[in-house]
């Protein structure tokens, strides 16, 4: 469970790290719990971001999980760029959705607890 929390919350990090320094602003987190399975909203508002950057954003956090290089993609985090930080964590989460609406950049992520 703690390593569980300590990955969600470096998930959180690095997705608000590169939403940052794609200038948004207004950025709401918000991290829910759902049993085995925690779920995290990302909502930017005011974004410059085009539906085609999302979908390649998408396209690079939905890349299988591997559960069993957990350890050593973690320990790549810290030194690595931002494209990086999104390859990295697209392994270490189940599934990844987004939209755009009203100027709003939305992103949901979600990863399962692994006993």
């Amino acid at each position: 469970m703690r390593t569980h929390i300590k990955r969600i919350t470096s998930i959180a990090d690095e997705i608000t790290t590169f939403l940052l320094l794609e200038n948004f602003s207004k950025l709401s987190i918000t991290i829910e719990p759902k049993g085995k399975v925690t779920v995290l909203h990302f909502i930017s508002e005011n974004n410059p971001m085009t539906q085609k950057q999302l979908d390649e954003i998408l396209q690079v956090l939905n890349q299988p999980r591997q559960i069993e290089l957990e350890t050593y993609y973690w320990t790549l985090l810290g030194e690595s760029g931002t494209d990086m930080s999104l390859n990295v964590v697209g392994r270490m989460i189940d599934t990844a959705d987004g939209y755009i609406e009203n100027g709003s950049v939305v992103l949901e992520l979600s990863r399962e607890e692994i006993e």
